[in-house]
């Protein structure tokens, strides 16, 4: 590893493995010894392969994970593979041009970087689960177990520490949209889309659990979201569910029924691809300020039961598909008026 010592007359002498310098300032020693690090790297990965061609010594990220990593994870269950590509996919763009071997001070950089456009868009725990995948695919490329190359002598962000807990934070309410909101993205929708968007609001559908919805599962008041992974079904919870169906949302099932070419699913005309950039294109050809994405759909299908509607805490936690009570409390928002019935319906009991 290469190191610095600072000389009586105040310069610095840089050492690594095969040589030395000197140089008049610390941020120069400080460069100097990250750019040899990354060499040495390099070498020790070339003897630990024993002699084999050391071409994958300077492997770029991208290349491993398209060309190693996936190809020998392909057997994975197909929502695990799904999971791992999609997580992925949103740390690539930062880290693909990489090379396994650069100095840790690089990979870290970008991590920084990453961890900053994330946190824009997503939780802590949502970037908490992308950056253990990431180790993870690094973890392989230092000791692969699946062959007996090995890419690079360490992972470059072993000293990254990274949680989900930020400790205690003042709670923020609930994005959601408005009836009104909702009227003018379907209106800007057209018909087909229109009724995807108001089935979601009105069932709390996941994206996933709306794409692999199948026709047999539906029937005039109630659709069944089931887990089945002996049928390629899968929910984020691993558990069935049963949604009954409201007139805005019969009236929309039975729009999507209709819908050419009539196969097995429900909604055959997007993917997890298209959905997205839909929904995002139509709140913005309907001047919705409101800054909310596809998910916010279900946001407010969950806000509705349990602040507009009512709905005892338990139901809409089952209606949701939670698994904990926790996450469905954290869309419960009481107003002065709510408070001061409930102490008056105290009166009753005495």
């Amino acid at each position: 590893m290469a190191n610095k010592t600072q000389k009586p007359n105040g310069k610095w002498r840089v050492r690594w493995e095969g040589g030395s310098k000197t140089v008049d300032t610390k941020s120069e020693a400080v460069s100097l010894m990250k750019k040899h690090s990354g060499r040495e790297e390099e070498r020790k990965v070339e003897r630990r392969n024993d002699g084999e061609a050391p071409t994958h010594a300077g492997m770029f990220f991208g290349d491993f994970v398209k060309e190693i990593y996936l190809p020998l994870h392909a057997e994975k269950k197909p929502r695990s593979l799904f999971k791992v590509k999609y997580q992925l996919d949103h740390a690539l763009p930062f880290f693909k041009d990489l090379r396994l071997t650069d100095a840790p001070y690089n990979w870290e950089r970008k991590w920084e970087q990453f961890k900053k456009a994330r946190l824009q868009v997503v939780k802590r725990s949502t970037l908490l689960a992308e950056f253990s995948t990431l180790r993870a695919v690094l973890n392989e490329a230092v000791e692969k177990k699946m062959s007996l190359t090995v890419y690079c002598a360490r992972n470059p962000l072993k000293a990254v520490k990274f949680t989900a807990n930020v400790g205690k934070v003042e709670r923020t309410p609930v994005l959601r949209f408005s009836e009104e909101e909702i009227a003018k993205i379907c209106e800007a929708a057209g018909p087909q889309r229109a009724a995807v968007w108001t089935l979601m609001v009105n069932t709390g559908l996941r994206r996933g659990e709306l794409l692999s919805l199948e026709r047999r599962l539906c029937s005039d008041d109630e659709i069944e979201v089931r887990h089945a992974p002996e049928e390629d079904l899968y929910t984020k919870t691993s558990t069935t569910r049963y949604i009954p169906l409201n007139k805005d949302a019969q009236k929309a099932l039975k729009t999507l029924l209709k819908v050419e070419p009539i196969g097995p699913k429900v909604v055959g005309f997007l993917d997890e691809h298209t959905i997205s950039r839909a929904f995002t294109a139509d709140r913005k050809t309907a001047a919705v300020t409101t800054p909310g994405t596809l998910k916010t759909l279900r946001k407010t299908f969950i806000s509705n039961l349990v602040n507009g509607a009512g709905v005892p805490i338990g139901i809409a936690m089952e209606l949701a598909g939670h698994t904990q009570m926790k996450t469905t409390q954290l869309y419960l928002v009481g107003t002065d008026d709510q408070r001061k019935r409930a102490v008056r319906a105290l009166e009753a009991l005495g």
